[in-house]
């Protein structure tokens, strides 16, 4: 009798957990749109930061280690999202 008890305590629980998932992705949906869009902003603005044509911040950008990111174009980028 226990056992039997046990494994319909188990399924329902499945059940639910199941179904409360299905109806949560939407939200989550919705916001990776949004975490993309935020990312797509912040790249313009980190593309335009190191090239020079935005912000100030030149003796930030002028040092020796960023020297990659200066030269980097935005072929480069989308190089690593293309290879991601």
């Amino acid at each position: 009798m226990r056992i039997t008890s046990a494994i319909s305590i188990t399924y329902s629980f499945r059940f639910r957990l199941c179904e409360n998932s299905t109806t949560m992705g939407a939200p989550l949906i919705a916001a990776s749109r949004y975490a993309a869009i935020g990312a797509a902003i912040f790249l313009i603005g980190w593309l335009l930061f190191f090239s020079g044509r935005f912000a100030g911040g030149e003796d930030f950008r002028k040092r020796p280690i960023l020297k990659a990111f200066r030269e980097a174009k935005l072929r480069h980028y989308l190089g690593v999202v293309v290879l991601r």
